[in-house]
Protein backbone atom coordinates (compact mmCIF):
# COMPACT_ATOMS: atom_id res chain seq x y z
CA UNK A 1 0.00 0.00 0.00
CA UNK A 2 1.05 3.30 -1.13
CA UNK A 3 1.12 5.39 2.71
CA UNK A 4 2.36 8.46 1.01
CA UNK A 5 5.17 10.22 3.20
CA UNK A 6 4.44 12.24 6.41
CA UNK A 7 7.09 14.95 7.50
CA UNK A 8 7.28 16.37 10.95
CA UNK A 9 6.83 20.15 10.61
CA UNK A 10 8.74 20.54 14.03
CA UNK A 11 11.37 23.72 12.79
CA UNK A 12 14.88 24.06 12.80
CA UNK A 13 16.62 21.37 15.01
CA UNK A 14 19.65 19.63 15.34
CA UNK A 15 19.70 15.92 15.06
CA UNK A 16 22.79 15.14 18.11
CA UNK A 17 25.51 12.94 16.50
CA UNK A 18 24.30 12.92 12.96
CA UNK A 19 23.43 16.40 11.98
CA UNK A 20 25.98 19.73 12.43
CA UNK A 21 24.69 22.19 10.21
CA UNK A 22 27.51 25.61 8.98
CA UNK A 23 26.27 28.55 10.30
CA UNK A 24 26.70 29.81 7.16
CA UNK A 25 24.60 27.07 5.56
CA UNK A 26 21.80 28.92 7.50
CA UNK A 27 22.01 31.76 5.41
CA UNK A 28 19.65 33.21 3.09
CA UNK A 29 21.42 31.81 -0.18
CA UNK A 30 23.27 34.04 -2.50
CA UNK A 31 22.17 34.38 -5.69
CA UNK A 32 23.49 31.81 -8.52
CA UNK A 33 25.94 33.27 -10.62
CA UNK A 34 25.35 33.12 -14.67
CA UNK A 35 26.22 29.67 -16.21
CA UNK A 36 27.16 28.64 -19.21
CA UNK A 37 24.94 27.61 -22.62
CA UNK A 38 22.28 25.48 -19.84
CA UNK A 39 21.42 28.33 -17.93
CA UNK A 40 22.23 29.65 -14.52
CA UNK A 41 22.80 27.04 -11.51
CA UNK A 42 20.10 26.88 -8.85
CA UNK A 43 21.49 27.20 -5.02
CA UNK A 44 20.87 24.57 -2.79
CA UNK A 45 18.20 25.68 -0.77
CA UNK A 46 18.24 22.36 2.02
CA UNK A 47 19.87 19.45 3.05
CA UNK A 48 18.65 15.56 3.87
CA UNK A 49 20.86 13.64 5.89
CA UNK A 50 21.23 9.75 6.81
CA UNK A 51 23.61 7.85 8.40
CA UNK A 52 24.82 4.08 7.21
CA UNK A 53 27.22 1.94 8.91
CA UNK A 54 29.12 1.12 5.57
CA UNK A 55 29.39 2.30 1.90
CA UNK A 56 31.02 -0.33 -0.80
CA UNK A 57 31.68 1.45 -4.19
CA UNK A 58 30.90 -1.80 -6.28
CA UNK A 59 32.54 -0.55 -9.41
CA UNK A 60 32.70 2.91 -10.82
CA UNK A 61 29.25 3.26 -11.36
CA UNK A 62 27.16 1.48 -8.32
CA UNK A 63 27.66 1.37 -5.02
CA UNK A 64 25.78 -0.36 -1.67
CA UNK A 65 24.57 1.31 1.11
CA UNK A 66 24.13 -0.56 4.55
CA UNK A 67 22.75 -0.30 7.90
CA UNK A 68 20.89 2.83 7.15
CA UNK A 69 19.51 4.75 10.12
CA UNK A 70 15.73 4.33 10.49
CA UNK A 71 15.05 7.88 9.37
CA UNK A 72 16.21 10.48 6.97
CA UNK A 73 16.46 14.18 8.57
CA UNK A 74 15.87 17.60 6.64
CA UNK A 75 16.49 21.35 6.80
CA UNK A 76 15.24 23.94 4.60
CA UNK A 77 17.61 27.05 4.95
CA UNK A 78 16.31 30.25 5.20
CA UNK A 79 13.91 32.67 4.52
CA UNK A 80 11.26 29.76 5.22
CA UNK A 81 13.55 28.16 7.82
CA UNK A 82 11.39 24.46 8.59
CA UNK A 83 12.97 20.90 9.27
CA UNK A 84 11.14 16.82 10.26
CA UNK A 85 12.11 13.70 9.12
CA UNK A 86 10.93 11.05 6.80
CA UNK A 87 11.26 7.30 7.04
CA UNK A 88 14.29 5.88 5.20
CA UNK A 89 12.06 3.90 2.57
CA UNK A 90 10.36 6.56 1.56
CA UNK A 91 13.04 8.43 1.23
CA UNK A 92 14.60 6.45 -1.20
CA UNK A 93 11.01 5.61 -3.00
CA UNK A 94 9.62 7.02 -6.54
CA UNK A 95 7.73 9.07 -4.54
CA UNK A 96 10.92 11.43 -4.28
CA UNK A 97 11.47 11.61 -7.83
CA UNK A 98 12.28 15.20 -9.43
CA UNK A 99 8.85 16.53 -11.04
CA UNK A 100 10.54 17.41 -14.21
CA UNK A 101 13.35 15.34 -14.67
CA UNK A 102 11.81 12.16 -12.98
CA UNK A 103 15.29 11.54 -11.05
CA UNK A 104 15.29 10.92 -8.20
CA UNK A 105 15.53 14.73 -6.03
CA UNK A 106 17.49 15.63 -9.39
CA UNK A 107 20.58 13.74 -9.28
CA UNK A 108 21.80 15.38 -6.25
CA UNK A 109 24.97 16.40 -4.76
CA UNK A 110 26.18 14.23 -2.08
CA UNK A 111 29.09 14.54 0.65
CA UNK A 112 29.63 11.41 2.66
CA UNK A 113 31.61 11.22 5.17
CA UNK A 114 33.18 8.58 7.15
CA UNK A 115 36.14 6.37 7.40
CA UNK A 116 38.31 4.54 4.67
CA UNK A 117 41.49 2.89 4.93
CA UNK A 118 41.85 4.56 8.62
CA UNK A 119 41.45 7.96 7.99
CA UNK A 120 38.48 10.31 8.28
CA UNK A 121 37.25 10.92 4.52
CA UNK A 122 35.25 13.21 2.11
CA UNK A 123 33.86 11.66 -1.21
CA UNK A 124 31.49 14.00 -2.94
CA UNK A 125 28.86 12.04 -5.25
CA UNK A 126 26.29 12.16 -7.81
CA UNK A 127 24.09 10.13 -6.85
CA UNK A 128 20.70 8.58 -8.56
CA UNK A 129 18.23 5.69 -8.97
CA UNK A 130 18.27 4.49 -5.09
CA UNK A 131 16.70 0.73 -5.04
CA UNK A 132 15.77 0.22 -0.84
CA UNK A 133 16.13 -3.84 0.08
CA UNK A 134 13.91 -3.55 3.14
CA UNK A 135 14.85 -6.95 4.18
CA UNK A 136 18.41 -6.27 4.09
CA UNK A 137 18.20 -2.29 5.13
CA UNK A 138 20.34 -2.06 2.27
CA UNK A 139 20.55 0.69 -1.07
CA UNK A 140 21.94 0.07 -4.35
CA UNK A 141 22.18 3.32 -6.44
CA UNK A 142 24.05 4.50 -9.08
CA UNK A 143 26.82 7.29 -8.55
CA UNK A 144 29.33 8.69 -10.07
CA UNK A 145 32.43 10.42 -7.90
CA UNK A 146 32.49 14.75 -8.36
CA UNK A 147 36.55 14.77 -9.24
CA UNK A 148 36.70 18.80 -9.60
CA UNK A 149 36.42 22.18 -8.08
CA UNK A 150 33.53 23.67 -6.26
CA UNK A 151 32.59 25.69 -9.72
CA UNK A 152 31.66 22.65 -11.40
CA UNK A 153 29.11 21.40 -8.39
CA UNK A 154 24.92 21.27 -9.82
CA UNK A 155 24.59 23.59 -7.58
CA UNK A 156 25.16 26.66 -5.42
CA UNK A 157 25.88 26.49 -2.12
CA UNK A 158 25.76 23.83 0.49
CA UNK A 159 27.55 20.97 2.31
CA UNK A 160 29.29 20.09 -0.90
CA UNK A 161 30.41 23.55 -1.66
CA UNK A 162 31.34 24.40 1.70
CA UNK A 163 33.97 21.32 2.17
CA UNK A 164 35.38 21.97 -1.33
CA UNK A 165 36.44 25.62 -0.27
CA UNK A 166 37.55 24.65 3.69
CA UNK A 167 39.67 21.77 1.75
CA UNK A 168 41.13 24.30 -1.08
CA UNK A 169 41.60 26.88 2.23
CA UNK A 170 43.41 24.80 4.33
CA UNK A 171 47.28 25.11 4.40
CA UNK A 172 49.50 21.57 3.43
CA UNK A 173 49.12 19.64 6.50
CA UNK A 174 45.78 20.91 8.07
CA UNK A 175 44.02 18.36 9.81
CA UNK A 176 40.96 18.65 7.52
CA UNK A 177 39.39 15.50 5.86
CA UNK A 178 40.76 14.83 2.78
CA UNK A 179 38.31 14.98 -0.72
CA UNK A 180 38.97 12.21 -2.91
CA UNK A 181 38.33 12.28 -6.54
CA UNK A 182 38.93 8.63 -7.28
CA UNK A 183 37.19 5.36 -5.64
CA UNK A 184 39.26 2.44 -6.33
CA UNK A 185 36.31 -0.83 -7.29
CA UNK A 186 35.43 -2.84 -4.09
CA UNK A 187 36.38 0.25 -1.08
CA UNK A 188 34.46 0.50 1.65
CA UNK A 189 33.82 3.40 3.95
CA UNK A 190 32.95 2.96 7.20
CA UNK A 191 30.34 5.28 9.96
CA UNK A 192 29.57 7.41 6.87
CA UNK A 193 27.16 10.17 7.37
CA UNK A 194 25.09 11.25 3.87
CA UNK A 195 24.52 15.02 3.19
CA UNK A 196 22.32 15.65 0.71
CA UNK A 197 22.00 19.24 -0.98
CA UNK A 198 18.81 20.00 -3.13
CA UNK A 199 17.21 22.69 -4.66
CA UNK A 200 13.66 23.35 -4.59
CA UNK A 201 12.98 21.19 -1.58
CA UNK A 202 9.73 22.23 -0.52
CA UNK A 203 9.06 19.32 -3.84
CA UNK A 204 10.05 16.84 -2.14
CA UNK A 205 8.75 17.92 1.69
CA UNK A 206 5.24 18.64 0.72
CA UNK A 207 4.62 15.29 -1.16
CA UNK A 208 1.46 13.90 -0.86
CA UNK A 209 0.42 12.48 2.73
CA UNK A 210 2.87 15.39 4.55
CA UNK A 211 -0.55 17.34 4.47
CA UNK A 212 -1.66 16.30 7.76
CA UNK A 213 -1.85 18.73 10.60
CA UNK A 214 1.70 20.44 12.00
CA UNK A 215 3.01 18.24 14.67
CA UNK A 216 1.60 14.90 13.75
CA UNK A 217 3.89 12.03 13.42
CA UNK A 218 3.55 9.15 11.56
CA UNK A 219 4.85 6.59 13.86
CA UNK A 220 5.73 2.69 12.80
CA UNK A 221 4.37 -0.47 15.14
CA UNK A 222 6.40 -3.18 14.48
CA UNK A 223 4.77 -6.24 13.65
CA UNK A 224 1.60 -4.71 14.12
CA UNK A 225 0.14 -3.91 10.31
CA UNK A 226 -0.58 -0.71 10.26
CA UNK A 227 1.33 2.97 11.10
CA UNK A 228 -0.22 4.30 14.31
CA UNK A 229 -0.93 8.27 14.08
CA UNK A 230 -0.20 10.34 17.13
CA UNK A 231 0.06 14.13 18.32
CA UNK A 232 3.00 14.25 20.56
CA UNK A 233 1.27 17.32 22.66
CA UNK A 234 -1.06 14.22 24.06
CA UNK A 235 -0.03 11.19 26.04
CA UNK A 236 0.20 7.76 23.81
CA UNK A 237 0.47 4.42 24.79
CA UNK A 238 1.23 1.63 21.87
Amino acid sequence: MNRGIVFTGVGLFILSGVLAVDRQLLQAPAPAPAGGPAGPKQAADGIFTFGATSVTFTNATSMVLSGLTNSTAYVQYPPRVNAGTVATDDFFSTQLANSASSRWLDGPQVLLQGTLNGNITNIIVIMNAPEYDEDSNNVTATYRVFNSTATKLLATGGVANSVLSTVASSSTGSSSPAVLTAVPAQSEMANVTAFVDVTNIAQYTQKEGSGEKARVVRVRVVNRGWPVYYNPYYPYYP
